[in-house]
């Protein structure tokens, strides 16, 4: 048993050193997905495609872990240490595939899927990323399948919403392209990111604190964080709790850590970018003040986890600017926790046949028992508490701003928290202590946007939970693991 234990393991190992065989392999289930679709297969075998696809790559991807970093692809892809990411990310598409995406129309759900496949493959590409031109090719094609997946729903309001976030996308893609014009030209010519760091080093502080504010508009857009937030509530709102599983979590891991390979790995090196690490502070600090007020004030779900959203952007930003190495573990344990808030929408909204608001949640304790425990472990590791993956999270980043001389950004990041558990909490307090028949108040003042957009029908048959529940389980293990392991072992695997 032992040999066998080991064959697998060195197979494994070897795979996840050929660094395109995830992407290869959740391509291919993609274009399965498709075909699947366009014969009308049941939409069960197209999920289970993609569900099969996307944990054989989280897999491959986290087993690279040891894999030496010169097996990536030179001067493309850095691999290696960002195993953690582009596992965390595979993994939210496997939790999309999961839910079947059975609250979309029965025409996109294989294009959705589709989708879901080749923004995870994006997400991979622009996290690992150590060319502009490579970063900027998997940003937009990141960006192009997120407005398709926000209009997947196919209702007006969904149109709407995908059209603005296009506009203020390609506005973003704009400064992006703008600015990488300019660091090529100081460079003469040279596009990877030692090249573009040394060049522009050597060029006027003010050019290249310009420059360097350009890549941080681009990155921060579709990261949600404070000023290039506006977009941020409207797609959480709309789209579709089951797109929203990974939509809300994995482009923000891969921004992220794509902004912690650009910047602390190489600019944050020069003081030539002081005046540059400082704005990156201030919209970090903006994001937490403006998301968490924001946030205290909604009454539909999805809306709030919008506004958490870029509060949760601020505190990554927070572990950009210190340079913290717990920053890869936060993001992660951000987008695990909204996976499982939007997969519980998902279900309550396949049950129901409408979006959730906070009220409906009422008596859900009662109801569902282990989908409303998945919901409160989501909700308290988003606040930070501790026994979960959140605060362990967090614990490191405020503590790296502290060591970096930052404690006034740490003191607002855990300010910003306590302020948090008064939204997330409300969320709890309505599954757990409020009268189920606040579940069904009269909603007949909240007309429809759109004659086009009718609810579902209630499903009659109880819809998969049990992702979610697993999903939550894991946010409490992995906040308890550090007091047997260490905290070392669990910030290792996330370290960017």
């Amino acid at each position: 048993m032992s040999v066998a234990a080991g064959l697998v393991h060195d197979l494994v190992s070897g795979m996840a050193g050929i660094l395109w065989l995830p992407a290869a392999l959740v391509l291919a289930a993609a274009g399965a997905a498709l075909v699947l679709d366009a014969f009308e297969r049941p939409s069960a075998a197209v999920s289970a495609v993609g569900l099969a696809a996307c944990i054989a790559a989280a897999i491959c991807v986290a087993a690279a872990l040891q894999a030496p970093l010169q097996q990536a692809v030179p001067g493309v892809y850095g691999g290696g240490g960002l195993a953690g990411a582009g596992a965390a990310m595979y993994a939210l598409a496997a939790l999309a595939a999961a839910t079947g995406m059975r609250t979309l129309p029965n025409s996109v759900r294989g294009a959705a899927a589709g989708l879901v496949a080749l923004s995870a493959v994006a997400c991979q590409a622009l996290a690992g990323a150590v060319d502009a031109v490579v970063m900027i090719l998997a940003l937009e094609t990141l960006a192009i399948a997120s407005y398709g997946l926000v209009s997947a729903s196919g209702t007006r309001s969904s149109g709407e919403v995908a059209m603005r976030y296009f506009v203020q996308g390609s506005v973003a893609a704009g400064l992006l392209v703008f600015g990488l014009a300019g660091v090529v030209a100081v460079g003469g010519g040279e596009t990877s990111y030692e090249a573009l760091t040394a060049s522009v080093a050597s060029s006027p502080a003010a050019a290249a604190g310009v420059l360097g504010m350009l890549f941080v508009a681009a990155l921060a857009f579709k990261a949600g964080a404070v000023p290039f937030h506006s977009w941020v509530p409207d797609a959480y709102e709309t789209v579709e709790p089951g797109v929203a599983v990974f939509v809300a979590g994995a482009p923000k891991i891969a921004a992220v850590t794509a902004v912690w390979v650009l910047f602390v790995r190489t600019v944050w090196a020069s003081e030539t970018f002081a005046d540059l690490r400082t704005a990156v502070a201030i919209a970090a600090a903006a994001s937490v003040v403006v998301g968490n007020l924001a946030a205290l004030k909604q009454a539909r779900l999805g809306r709030l986890l919008g506004y958490s959203a870029i509060a949760q952007a601020g505190y990554a930003l927070t572990g950009v600017a210190a340079g913290a190495v717990g920053t890869g573990l936060l993001v992660a344990s951000y987008a695990l926790a909204a996976a499982v808030a939007f997969g519980v929408a998902s279900v309550l909204k396949e049950e129901t046949g409408s979006d959730p608001r906070i009220e409906d949640l009422a008596g859900l304790a009662s109801r569902r028992p282990a989908l409303s425990a998945a919901l409160a472990a989501a909700m308290l590791s988003l606040t930070g508490m501790p026994l979960t993956v959140g605060f362990v999270g967090k614990l490191w980043v405020f503590y790296g701003a502290i060591g970096a001389g930052l404690t006034w950004l740490a003191v607002i990041g855990a300010l910003g928290s306590v302020v948090s558990f008064g939204y997330y909490g409300r969320v709890i307090q309505a599954a757990y202590f409020a009268e189920p028949q606040a579940a069904l108040a009269d909603t007949a003042d909240e007309a429809p946007e759109a004659a086009d957009e009718e609810p579902l029908q209630p499903n009659v048959s109880r819809p998969r939970a049990w992702p979610f529940v697993a999903a939550a389980a894991a946010l409490v293990i992995a906040g308890v693991a550090p007091l047997v392991f260490g905290f070392e072992q669990i910030v290792r695997f996330f370290m960017v």
